[in-house]
């Protein structure tokens, strides 16, 4: 058992809008959202997420870079060093110029660009705008690509997301070989896709089906115990996605956490739920027009609103809001699936809260992507 748990994490989404319009996006970026926070509003926000006590914040969106005030913004954020800030970015408007000025205002922030692919072609069918010719795709892939170097040049913290589709699982290699190897960039953060936004009307194409998983992670795994893939890093919906295709093959899991450095939050003593799913619990999300979420996943949900930050602080809703409470009250036992006698409850929890919502409307449902569960309903 572990001792530490960092307390809070945030996600602040400044605006919906956006220059691309990517397949699989969870938030159905595009269009700015009525209601756009201002500028001193977001500032003021971004205090009051450092008063709570965050020990991160990820400044997203839609594109970030497609506000005007972004600078200003970042340069709040970054004025807070004890508070992690990382702005998560398409990279199609970094210009060397912009760079250098928001190195000079905004030193503690870091980067994050997302390039799902190495190649025009691979880049484009995911991330190329709706129509796109591959000769533009052709332009934006090299333009993010002049992004990521410049950004290094400019000697921000940085790393690049990759999403891992059931489309894009093999291209990972190539990605890692060309971020890493090829571009110097340290860290390359594959993030498991969640069927949201956009994503939902393509399952098929991107929802990697555990037949493919369990294999695929366990073989990634054993690759990086020997050695292999120093850069990669793994970001995953759920518990059970980590220890389920391990546990299966073997894998010393204690070894397996601090080499992808991931880890259930049940494995630590500090935690205090047995919900394995921190939405809510030690994770919030803010919405580009105030309304809070207990997870990115599910900003723009109604039905999973848990304040609004033009009417209440966020002290008040992070106490207070119903949802929160609800969610924080949940044990294993609340699941409607059989989770508590699972062998790896201790562990998983009840695997992911936002997704079994998404699938049923409900809190306490199932999170029916789990092998375990679809065993127990054969």
């Amino acid at each position: 058992m572990f001792e530490e748990y960092d307390l809070l994490h945030v996600d602040l989404n400044i605006t919906n809008g956006c220059n691309f319009h990517c397949a699989h996006c969870h938030s159905s970026s595009g269009t700015v959202d009525d209601g756009e926070l201002s500028t001193d509003q977001v500032i003021n926000i971004i205090h009051q997420v450092y008063e709570l006590g965050a020990v991160s914040l990820a400044i997203a969106g839609g594109e970030p870079f497609l506000r005007k005030d972004i600078g200003e913004i970042l340069a709040a954020a970054s004025a807070l060093g004890s508070m992690h800030t990382v702005v998560v970015t398409n990279g199609s408007l970094l210009s060397r110029e912009r760079l250098s000025r928001l190195r000079e205002i905004a030193p503690e922030v870091g980067i994050s660009i997302s390039l799902d692919g190495s190649t025009p072609q691979t880049f484009g069918r995911i991330r190329g705008r709706v129509g796109a010719s591959l000769h533009s795709s052709e332009a934006l892939f090299e333009r993010v690509l002049i992004s990521i170097k410049e950004t290094l040049l400019a000697g921000f913290e940085m790393s690049v997301n990759f999403t891992m589709t059931n489309e894009s699982l093999e291209d990972l290699d190539d990605t890692y070989q060309l971020v890493v190897k090829e571009l110097g960039v340290s860290t390359l953060l594959a993030i498991k896709f969640f069927p949201g936004g956009y994503g939902r009307n393509e399952l098929d194409r991107f929802d990697v089906p555990w037949s493919r998983w369990q294999p695929y992670l366990a073989s990634l795994t054993d690759r990086k115990i020997n050695g292999e893939l120093p850069g990669l890093q793994i970001s995953l919906p759920s518990a059970w996605e980590f220890y389920l295709p391990l546990i299966a093959m073997g894998t010393d899991l204690d070894q397996a956490e601090r080499i992808w450095s991931n880890r259930s939050p049940l494995r630590y003593s500090s935690f205090g739920s047995s919900i394995g799913d921190s939405s809510g619990i030690t994770n919030l999300a803010i919405g580009s027009n105030g309304i809070v979420y207990p997870s990115v996943l599910v900003v723009g949900d109604n039905n999973c609103i848990c304040g609004d930050l033009t009417l209440q602080s966020l002290n008040d809703i992070w106490r207070s809001s119903s949802l929160f409470k609800d969610i924080r009250a949940l044990k294993a036992v609340d699941i409607e699936a059989e989770c508590f006698s699972c062998p790896i409850v201790s562990m998983c929890g009840g695997g992911s809260r936002m997704r079994a919502y998404t699938d049923s409307g409900s809190m306490r449902g199932a999170d029916a992507s789990c092998p375990m569960i679809q065993h127990s309903q054969t």
